[in-house]
């Protein structure tokens, strides 16, 4: 299955001449856990549920050709779609100054982290793109404080961070997707531009059965007395 093409900006627009920030990730559905995600402090600008993603390939300013080519190589993810849990928020970055707040994800996370790195360095570098050289960390970001944020504001969102009990909430990955900044940013932060769905997953599978024994039965037991 080919990656399908999101609408995108009509040709010679503004927004499709300039470079714009782009990057792969997967989904993530929010509806078993947002209703926990209470508003941060107005130091910090909550992602819109539509917005929340797991990050692959981070690609950065390429122009769209680039960036659609990096994508053409979703149909070499290793795995079929996942399940996986989600954790506790943590802030990400410089201990001192976050640049983002993130849920963390339990179980699930070693298969995802080996499937972006089996793909990652390719995608990168389909689009001209530098490499990550850290390991990855599949992690949702939730929320990203302003740059101009104070020491006191930092502080009352590293709070709100430590409050947010989510639980451990159960999702579903079931494609990869290509997005780039949205056109209007009050609104959302991101525009999804194409989108891979993952094939189903095989369910496990069942433990092989013993062959009947070809010993001879046992007479059977006699009554008790």
């Amino acid at each position: 299955m080919r990656p399908v093409p999101r609408s995108s900006p009509a040709a010679g627009s503004a927004a499709s001449r300039v470079r714009g920030s782009w990057f792969i990730a997967l989904p993530v559905p929010t509806d078993s856990w947002w209703s926990r995600v209470c508003a941060p402090p107005a130091s910090a600008r909550l992602f819109a549920p539509a917005d929340v993603h797991l990050t692959v390939a981070f690609l950065g300013p390429v122009d769209e050709k680039a960036a659609e080519a990096a994508f053409e190589l979703a149909p070499q993810w290793p795995t079929g779609t996942l399940a996986a849990t989600l954790t506790g928020v943590v802030a990400m970055g410089n201990p001192r100054r976050p640049s983002a707040f993130s849920v963390m994800v339990g179980e699930g996370a070693e298969e995802i982290a080996r499937a972006i790195a089996s793909v990652r360095d390719d995608m990168c570098g389909r689009a001209g793109a530098r490499c990550d050289d850290r390991p990855p960390l599949p992690h949702v970001t939730i929320a990203r404080p302003n740059r101009s944020a104070g020491r006191a504001e930092r502080e009352a969102m590293l709070a709100w961070a430590q409050a947010l009990d989510l639980g451990t909430p159960r999702v579903r990955l079931t494609s990869l997707a290509l997005y780039t900044r949205a056109e209007d940013r009050s609104v959302r932060l991101f525009r999804e531009h194409a989108r891979y769905e993952l094939p189903e997953s095989s369910p496990p599978a069942s433990p092989p059965t013993s062959p009947p024994s070809s010993s001879p039965a046992s007479p059977p037991a006699s009554p008790p007395r």
